[in-house]
């Protein structure tokens, strides 16, 4: 049986993916349609040597990272229901400022080539919901990790919002909001989601949890 500080500990953990996790099952990939539905076309958004321009007046968000994927030939990932309008003008910039500019206030993962004719090309970009949290920038290879990580400590569990639920009430339970935070703010915007680095905030916060325990707080 599993025991109430395992569970714990457990919780904790899917408390730090929180943003990245509860919508996963549900992401919606857009690669740009090589020949897209007749009708009107889509003038919003142009791209060209690199450079991007949006001016768009309440325009469906998914409609926007579509063109997107289109035009600059990247893949686009969306974890959360992007039924949302959109309002934002501005004119060229660099891809990757752009995307950051359009994607204020949301987590995101840019996910870079390592192939040798193009290094650090942007070659996807994965969004996640509009909760505030750490944006982390990945090599080609690491976002495969990143959903093999996720799938093998989160995905199974059948009801996500309520296991979310469940780890933000115990984190206020155990008084140890501020040591999440504190994991949370040692990471950076080059942070990757690989093995070692997911294990070494594993490690933090059972520290965290350990330190709870001898004090007797639980």
């Amino acid at each position: 049986m599993v025991s109430f500080l395992t569970l714990k500990k457990a919780l904790i953990i899917c408390f730090i993916f929180v943003s990245a996790v509860f919508l996963f099952h549900k992401g919606v990939s857009l690669a740009g349609e090589k020949n897209p539905s007749p009708g009107k076309e889509f003038s919003g958004v142009d791209f060209k040597n690199g450079l991007l321009k949006i001016s768009v007046d309440k325009q469906s968000f998914k409609k926007v990272m579509s063109e997107i994927a289109k035009k600059a030939e990247i893949k686009i990932f969306i974890y959360f229901a992007a039924e949302e309008e959109l309002t934002i003008d501005f004119d060229y910039l660099p891809l990757e400022k752009g995307l950051v500019k359009l994607l204020r206030g949301r987590n995101y993962a840019f996910c870079r080539s390592r192939e040798d004719q193009q290094p650090d090309r942007l070659t996807s970009v994965t969004v996640f919901s509009r909760e505030e949290g750490v944006s982390v920038a990945m090599k080609d290879g690491q976002q495969q990790r990143l959903e093999e990580i996720l799938q093998r400590n989160f995905i199974n569990e059948l009801d996500m919002r309520q296991k979310i639920d469940e780890a933000m009430e115990k984190v206020k339970e155990a008084g140890i909001s501020k040591e999440i935070e504190m994991v949370k703010g040692e990471i950076g915007q080059d942070f990757l989601l690989d093995e070692k680095n997911v294990a070494t905030i594993v490690e933090k916060i059972n520290m965290a949890l350990d330190g709870i325990t001898a004090g007797g707080s639980l």
